[in-house]
């Protein structure tokens, strides 16, 4: 993964659609193939392995320069409330640079079968890979949480919110439903479908979410408060009359499960040492049979010079760890490049080939080169 202006960028161009319909469904991918940031979560960058992240340094005293407009204009920045989880680590006047320590590696073991139903929900397949981790089971890592209260203005009444249909009462007027989540230490997330966000404008205590252009954010954090509730507020679009609530939720982290996870990905995953392009990955003693990539290439990889056979995990990348030893060199080699410099070569030749038969005297003189190109007469003089 590559973290850009808007996110984590995949290479979708290796990529099949199952793998990218998986992606998407972990994090929202856009049309060209990118996570989005306003998608990205403190969980979710941890199972992606996002050690870092740049974001726009607000408080700067730049703010009205051109280069910071620049800048800005190019990213949509929505309030990350779960950046307490991050260590503050560099800035700029521009940017600041935060620290994940919960990212887990590149490569780490798994201890069980990873579960091939696709959850439409993302925080739902978040669960499933997460509590593969560990040799034990742990508990969910997301459970979902009520909501304290809710009013409508202009919509029918609701006796539930996840997958209900919210109808205007009278189509000519604006509609609003107010939802109100009670103080809490944890962290706390809402999860809707894209659909969802098309259809309609979130603010969070007041102040509005930005929208992408290409596709809203399926997963939004809510502010930590131990005293005062938090109110998100859902605004109908105009000439939107209906919209389907679909995995319209509230999920809350529960810190142990995901901090047993973590501990166990890091401590079981194998040690890694990178070079000259090529990771060789020592596996521990409890070996699980599988290593798990969050690199989500699907073709090219080889163990010990070797072809070896992908496991697809839904996004992610199983290889099987050979039994014969437990130290072994992972190395990648994108698919076609052999083939792509034969054809390179031969398409060489060929330009040759035709400048000869174009500019070679048909009587075979010598002389005949003044009819050359002067960089064609220098090689053959």
């Amino acid at each position: 993964y590559q973290y850009n202006f808007n996110g984590i960028s995949t290479f979708s161009s290796v990529l099949n659609t199952s793998t990218i319909n998986a992606l998407t469904n972990v994090g929202a991918i856009g049309s060209a193939g990118r996570v989005k940031n306003n998608d990205l979560t403190w969980p979710l960058e941890s199972l992606l392995g996002v050690r870092q992240l740049l974001l726009v340094n607000t408080q700067s005293t730049k703010t009205t320069t051109p280069e910071y407009q620049q800048i800005s204009s190019r990213i949509i920045d929505n309030p990350r409330y779960d950046l307490p989880a991050y260590k503050l680590i560099g800035h700029n006047d521009y940017f600041n640079i935060y620290q994940n320590p919960d990212a887990l590696p590149v490569a780490t073991q798994i201890y069980r079968k990873v579960p091939t139903q696709v959850q439409a929900n993302p925080v739902l397949q978040q669960n499933a890979y997460f509590s593969t981790f560990t040799p034990e089971t742990i508990g969910a890592i997301f459970t979902t949480t009520d909501f304290s209260g809710i009013t409508v203005d202009n919509v029918k009444p609701l006796t539930t919110l996840t997958n209900a249909i919210a109808t205007k009462k009278d189509k000519k007027l604006g509609a609003t439903i107010t939802l109100n989540v009670n103080p809490s230490t944890e962290q706390r997330y809402l999860v809707m479908s894209e659909n969802m966000r098309k259809n309609m404008a979130i603010s969070i205590n007041n102040v509005p979410l930005k929208n992408d252009p290409d596709n809203g954010s399926k997963t939004v954090s809510l502010p930590i408060d131990a005293e005062k509730p938090t109110t998100v507020t859902l605004t109908f679009n105009r000439n939107i009359d209906q919209i389907d609530l679909d995995h319209f939720a509230l999920y809350t982290l529960n810190r142990q499960p995901f901090e047993q996870a973590v501990a166990a990905a890091k401590q079981h995953a194998p040690k890694q040492v990178v070079k000259n392009g090529s990771v060789t990955l020592t596996t521990r003693q409890n070996n699980s049979g599988y290593i798990m990539l969050t690199i989500p290439y699907e073709k090219g990889w080889q163990v010990d010079n070797k072809q070896v056979k992908i496991q697809n995990y839904r996004g992610f990348i199983g290889l099987k760890v050979p039994s014969t030893n437990l130290k072994f060199t992972l190395s990648y080699h994108t698919p076609g490049i052999k083939a792509g410099w034969t054809v390179t070569s031969l398409g060489l030749i060929g330009l040759i080939v035709l400048a000869f038969l174009e500019y070679w005297p048909r009587n075979g003189k010598h002389a005949s080169l003044v009819n050359w190109p002067a960089r064609f007469r220098k090689m053959w003089q």
